[in-house]
């Protein structure tokens, strides 16, 4: 499958799989109190920016898919791989204390 389709596949099914978890979660009950007594203001407004930067981060992402080569999308695949490998490692260190 082409770089591309995979990413856009990738995304439909994360998008899938977390509105299927976060209706169980409403169905079951299980939505922590804390969501919505004595919450602190300044978590709805950092809830409500991370939903506008994810909206306008996928529109700029599709415009970018359509754009860029498909080499330049592998590049930049293995570029956010080695990111969020550097990331898991710091957390570990921090978490460990080492």
């Amino acid at each position: 499958m082409p770089t591309k389709m995979a990413a856009q596949n990738s995304l439909y099914m994360i998008l899938i799989s977390q509105t299927a978890s976060l209706i169980m979660t409403f169905v079951k009950g299980n939505v922590p109190t804390a969501l919505y007594q004595d919450v602190d203001p300044g978590l709805w407004v950092m809830l409500i920016g991370m939903m506008i930067c994810g909206i306008y981060g996928g529109k700029v992402g599709k415009k970018l898919n359509k754009k860029l080569p498909t080499e330049t999308i592998d590049k930049l695949f293995i570029l956010l791989l080695f990111v969020i490998m550097a990331l898991c490692v710091w957390n570990i260190y921090s978490k460990l204390g080492f």
